[in-house]
């Protein structure tokens, strides 16, 4: 078994996302994990770009504070991931340039 002191972890981001400029700019960001009574509101919210919506308010999702970040976290969420991230390697996937930010 391999442990790491912080744990780590890894996300795929596409560099087209508004995330990936959010991502870029603050260097963390919350995975909230919903549950399936919200599965709807989560596709939405998936659909949409927090360019144009405002996701809390336009599929009545309650906002917490964060403790570890800035970001938000989603009441109604099982689970909530504050993510703080340390190095960027940029990778390339197949058919898709995406950007792999290790945690």
């Amino acid at each position: 078994h391999a442990y790491f002191e912080p744990p780590l972890a890894g996300c795929v981001i596409s560099n087209r996302k508004y995330t990936f400029d959010i991502v870029k700019a603050t260097k963390e960001c919350v995975i909230n994990i919903p549950t399936v009574e919200i599965s709807k509101k989560v596709v939405d919210c998936g659909n949409s770009s927090e360019r144009t919506v405002d996701k809390l308010k336009e599929f009545s999702l309650i906002s917490l504070p964060a403790s570890c970040v800035q970001d938000r976290l989603i009441d109604e969420c099982h689970a909530n991931l504050e993510l703080v991230f340390t190095k960027k390697l940029k990778c390339n996937l197949p058919a898709l340039l995406t950007h792999f930010i290790w945690l």
